[in-house]
C-alpha cells in the first residue's frame, strides 16, 4: 500500500545568521517509517530531473549544510515505508545569506 504523505513543509532559512545553510521541518505522516530529503537548484518548477536526494531520515527536520553563501536551493520531501514512497510535498526554495562585505578596502588612485 501506498502512503499518502500529509504535508506542509515549514523551511526556515539560514538560522543564527548562517550563510551555509538551511533549516527543514515538515509534518508527519502516521505510517512514515522515513523520508527523503530532495534538493535542487533550478527552482520549484518541475521536480522531475532536477532535484537529488540528499539524506534518507527519520526525524521531523533536517539541517542542509556546506552550502553556498548567497545561493538559492529549493527542496521537497517525501515519505517512505514498507509500501513505497509517497509523492512529493510542496517545493519551498529557500536563498543562504550572502557572505559580508569585505572590510577595510581602500581605494587608491594613481
Amino acid at each position: 500500500m501506498k502512503i499518502q504523505l500529509i504535508l506542509a513543509l515549514f523551511l526556515a532559512a539560514a538560522q543564527n545568521g548562517s550563510n551555509s545553510s538551511n533549516s527543514l521541518t515538515w509534518n508527519a505522516s502516521p505510517t512514515a517509517t522515513g523520508y527523503n530529503v530532495m534538493r535542487g537548484v533550478s527552482g520549484c518548477g518541475s521536480l522531475a530531473g532536477t532535484f537529488s536526494m540528499i539524506a534518507t531520515v527519520t526525524a521531523l527536520n533536517y539541517v542542509d549544510s556546506n552550502l553556498n553563501p548567497g545561493t538559492v536551493y529549493s527542496y521537497y520531501v517525501t515519505a517512505k515505508n514498507s509500501g513505497g514512497v509517497s509523492g512529493p510535498s510542496n517545493c519551498v526554495t529557500m536563498t543562504t545569506t550572502p557572505p559580508p562585505a569585505p572590510g577595510g578596502l581602500v581605494l587608491k588612485t594613481q
